[in-house]
């Protein structure tokens, strides 16, 4: 039986998170059991010779940066990892399941599985993401981390090519994965729209992405800005916007449906990342296969995943950049739509299925 760990897990109102975990489980032959935190919204249904177990508990998460606030949310993550532990240990111990294998699908609870792969004795397998690598990079910790797991998947080729110098043995690379059909060309007639799809919070660096679009704005009457997703930064988002006044041509959607996302691309005329890290981020994946063409930050595996579907920037930070990248897509008609065509060609190497079965291999 494979102990899957996960702090997300797709929902009927949250269904873009938590994915890599539902299809592992999905395609899995083996049982699973799965373990993750309770949230206001039904998760998806699973294979039914697994179990899904929902632990309850209330945490913070990091924003402002201040010590006060940082060692405030600090205890709060300890006492999730405390809950979680508690919770896994009893309830297998109660239940007399014998587990094979233990995989920690973030590096949220990674304490709790190091500590429950010491008590059965069983593999660690751990995925690593983009934005809590490079936070972790910067502490001793991850030297930790990574001597407990026995493997290491993540799905970006620059997180690979780091970590495979020092730990080749380990680190896997897996790539990452969409649903092909929801995920696809629908030949819909692209208004004069601009599209972002990630959770609001800093590292997805929108303030900047805002900034480049008053700037474009005032040359391009016509073109609204559209933002899906949610997160702690609304606020500061939404002021934002307002000091701009942008009310009326950008977009605050909110959290939406996967096939609502797809036609939401479809419908736009470039997709917009202004990141400021990324692993390999599956919106960009999302709208390569829906065709639209894209205005990126270079991070992570940005560069790698949209080779000739767009406009990869050096300079990120710069709101001038970015706004004179949107004009010179939207101006080259001819340019325009071979990347559009590059983008359904790029987006071919990406399916769950593919994943997942490289994945296996490595159990």
């Amino acid at each position: 039986m494979i102990l899957r760990i996960t702090r997300t897990f797709p929902r009927k109102k949250y269904n873009g998170i938590g994915l890599g975990s539902y299809y592992l489980q999905k395609y899995s032959k083996e049982v699973n059991i799965i373990f993750t935190k309770k949230i206001n919204s039904k998760y998806f249904s699973i294979n039914k010779k697994n179990r899904l177990i929902e632990i309850q508990y209330n945490d913070l998460k990091f924003g402002e940066n201040n010590l006060f606030n940082f060692l405030f949310i600090l205890i709060s993550k300890i006492y999730g990892e405390f809950v979680y532990f508690f919770n896994i240990y009893f309830y297998l111990k109660k239940k007399r399941i014998q587990i094979s294998k233990i995989h920690l699908h973030s590096i949220n609870y990674i304490f709790s599985a190091i500590i429950l792969k010491k008590i059965f004795n069983v593999p660690l397998y751990l995925n690593f993401g983009g934005s809590e690598y490079y936070r972790l990079k910067k502490y001793r910790l991850l030297n930790l981390i990574i001597k407990n797991a026995d493997i290491i998947f993540t799905v970006s080729k620059s997180i690979f090519n780091e970590l495979k110098p020092k730990f080749s043995k380990k680190v896997v690379h897996t790539s990452n994965g969409i649903d092909k059909k929801i995920f696809n060309c629908k030949k819909n007639k692209r208004k004069k729209q601009l599209i972002a799809v990630g959770n609001l919070r800093w590292q997805k660096n929108y303030l900047k992405m805002i900034e480049a679009f008053n700037i474009f704005f005032k040359t391009n009457k016509d073109y609204k800005l559209i933002i899906i997703g949610d997160g702690e930064d609304k606020q500061k988002i939404k002021q934002t916007i307002q000091k701009l006044n942008l009310e009326k041509q950008i977009t605050l959607a909110g959290y939406k449906s996967q096939k609502k996302i797809s036609y939401m691309l479809n419908e736009s005329e470039v997709f917009l990342m202004s990141s400021l890290s990324e692993g390999m981020p599956k919106s960009l994946m999302e709208a390569l296969a829906c065709g639209t063409p894209v205005v990126i930050s270079d991070v992570g595996d940005c560069s790698f995943i949209a080779k000739g579907c767009g406009i990869v920037l050096k300079k990120y930070y710069d709101k001038k950049n970015i706004a004179t990248a949107i004009k010179s897509m939207i101006s080259d008609k001819k340019k325009y739509k071979k990347y559009k065509i590059n983008c359904l060609t790029n987006s071919k190497n990406f399916s769950w299925k593919t994943y997942c079965d490289k994945v296996f291999n490595y159990y």
